[in-house]
This record gives C-alpha cells, structure tokens and sequence, in this order.
C-alpha cells in the first residue's frame, strides 16, 4: 500500500477525534468541533450546536435538559451522528492496519478484502450519520429571529474524511496482492520414498 493512503488514513482518524469532541458540554470544546453554527444578520458566530448540547452567550444547555422540538430533533441527530462517527473511527482504524498489513511481505487477499469492505463501511457510517444530523437537527433549526445556521468544523472534519476515506478504497482495489494468491501456501510433507518412483 501506498504511504499516501496510510497518511489520508491517519488524517482521516485525527479529523475524526475532532468530529467526536464535538460530543462535550464544555462550551470550548462545542465551539472547537461544533456540527452547526448559527450566525445573527450580521453573520458574526451566535451559537454553536455540538452533538450534545448548544453553547451560546456563555450558556451550555445540553439537547436532554431542555424542552421543545428542537432539542428532542437535535438530541436524535447528535446520538445518530456521534454512533455513526464511532463507527466510522473503527472502521478507518482497521483499513489502516490492513494497509499496514499490505506493506509486508505477508500481503493476502484477506487484506485487501478487508480494507476494502471496511472502507465501503465508513463510508455509508458517514453518509448516515451526515444525513441524519442534516435531516433531523439543520433542517429544524429555527429562522425567526433572522438566524441562518452553517455547518460547523466538527461536520466538516467527517465530511473531509468521507473524501480522505475513499483513496485508501480504492487504493486497495487497484494494488494486487504480492503474491496474488488467496490463501497461505501450507507447509510440502516430505514423503518417504516418493522420490524413488
């Protein structure tokens, strides 16, 4: 494998531990790694909706103390993206140690199967849990006051990492196996007398 992939690999984890921060009710760390920001009419940063809770004005409330639509839609988006982002981090763990794996002499095609199924995996974990916290938390934020929402830097990693992930796949797609066989070669008996034939 190639030390691109093992690099988009390890970025992807790193932008992932960010995306997961996210999940905090320290207000630094929902302004750090917010999924969604919203900004007044003069779109200067107002609030900052992790995947737990909404910091603002120096108030934390988290999505399960509070009351209305908003917080039981965002409580559901946040737990739905956060499960997904841990997924995702599990998978892009082992295709990096199947990518590791494949820089040996012992590469198989267990190897690259993996990686790449793994791979296929985080991909649709990110897809689910973008959507489901587009769907069920963006979408429903209110628009009274003349607020607009953006996405924040902890959606944005996840979304980078949708794109870091899919080199690695198809980096194991196209690499053969070095030694293009599927299974280990066993171990030849030596026969008593079968050279005398």
């Amino acid at each position: 494998m190639s030390c691109m992939s093992i690099g988009f690999e390890i970025l992807s984890i790193l932008l992932l531990l960010v995306a997961m921060s996210g999940n905090s009710e320290d207000s630094d760390e929902i302004e750090t790694a917010a999924w969604a920001i919203a900004y007044d009419n003069n779109d200067k940063e107002v609030g900052y909706y992790g995947t737990k809770a909404y910091a603002g004005n120096g108030v934390v409330v988290t999505y399960e103390s509070c009351a209305g639509s908003v917080c039981d839609d965002c409580e559901t988006g946040g737990a739905n993206g956060l499960n997904s982002t841990v997924f995702t981090f599990i998978f892009v763990c082992v295709m990096l140690v199947m990518s590791v794996l494949r820089r040996g002499d012992g590469d198989m095609m267990y190897y690259k199967l993996a990686g790449v199924v793994c791979g296929f995996l985080a991909i649709l974990c990110m897809i689910i849990g973008m959507g489901s916290w587009n769907d069920s938390c963006m979408e429903n934020l209110p628009t009274s006051s003349g607020s607009s929402y953006g996405i924040g830097p902890g959606f944005n990693c996840v979304l980078v990492t949708f794109f870091f992930t899919m080199f690695p796949v198809v980096s194991h797609l196209m690499i053969s196996t070095k030694n293009g066989d599927t299974t280990p070669v066993p171990p030849v008996a030596v026969v008593a007398g079968a050279d005398q034939a």
